[in-house]
């Protein structure tokens, strides 16, 4: 009897011990397929911004998968300002009108890690408590003091009602709430920015081309500018024209996005689109 018990029970010590082992392959398992979604996705959206280098780009993919580098812009905005248009620079300033989340699909919460400094721009901010930039809760139009209908408040399309576009159902509309209006020029004066700035993201959901379409680009200087056109091409268009005049050039086109330079400014492509 006492012999039985003893096979029983080391019969299940194996068992025990054999769940045991499983359990551990499946958890490395699972540990490396994170590990290496992360690296890969990492290593595709350094590829897609134009980083070609590929030890370049396999250094910034083992650091992602590791957690040293982390980065939150939807198509890359933040990898492609740190990486390809100002490398090396931890002190830079950025400006991000309609930055909604101050963490989730940021362009700007990498770039304030990596040591930047800037101005957080919208008018139902969110999860900024981690954030050290300036937060102004205004809606950016190309004239200020002005009472609008802002459309879909706190989400990450919300904008001026009389500028957005196909997306804003009727029912959005009836719910939309009055904001102040104040213009881009206006905010950089009253948060100090510097007459150079590094990286400016424009994502306000329609009223892109208006908030720009006033500013003293002779007064301020921008290494980068991302900008969000949702597809409306008129708008697109007239934008693109205001900032070649005023000096820049557009260095990608991705999804809805344009993305541009300093006309001065080198790069390997220019005007490419992805």
């Amino acid at each position: 009897m006492v012999r039985v018990q003893r096979l029983k029970v080391n019969g299940m010590a194996k068992k025990f011990l054999l769940l045991g082992v499983a359990l551990l392959l499946a958890g490395a398992c699972g540990v490396g397929a994170f590990l290496g979604y992360r690296a890969g996705k990492a290593e595709t959206f350094h590829t897609f911004i134009g980083i070609e280098d590929h030890s370049e780009q396999r250094n910034y993919a083992i650091r992602y998968a590791l957690g040293l580098e982390e980065f939150q812009g939807i198509t890359g905005q933040d990898l492609w300002v740190m990486h390809s248009v100002h490398p090396g620079v931890t002190d830079g300033f950025f400006v991000d009108l309609g930055s909604a989340d101050g963490v989730t699909i940021s362009n700007t919460w990498a770039l304030e890690r990596k040591g930047w400094t800037g101005i957080c721009v919208d008018p139902f901010p969110r999860n900024m408590e981690g954030r050290t930039c300036q937060v102004f809760a205004e809606a950016v139009d190309n004239v200020g003091g002005r009472t609008v209908q802002f459309q879909d408040p706190g989400s990450y399309s919300g904008g001026i009602l009389e500028y957005a576009g196909w997306w804003v159902s009727q029912e959005t509309k009836d719910n939309a709430v009055e904001v102040k209006t104040a213009t881009l020029s206006d905010i950089l004066r009253r948060g100090n920015a510097p007459s150079y700035i590094h990286y400016l993201n424009v994502d306000i959901e329609g009223a892109e081309y208006m908030a720009l379409s006033e500013f003293p680009f002779d007064e301020y200087e921008f290494g980068a500018i991302t900008i969000e056109h949702n597809g409306l091409e008129d708008q697109r268009a007239k934008i693109r024209e205001l900032l070649v005049k005023n000096g820049y050039r557009l260095e990608w086109a991705i999804r809805d996005q344009d993305w541009y330079v300093r006309a001065g400014t080198s790069g390997d492509i220019s005007a490419t689109e992805r």
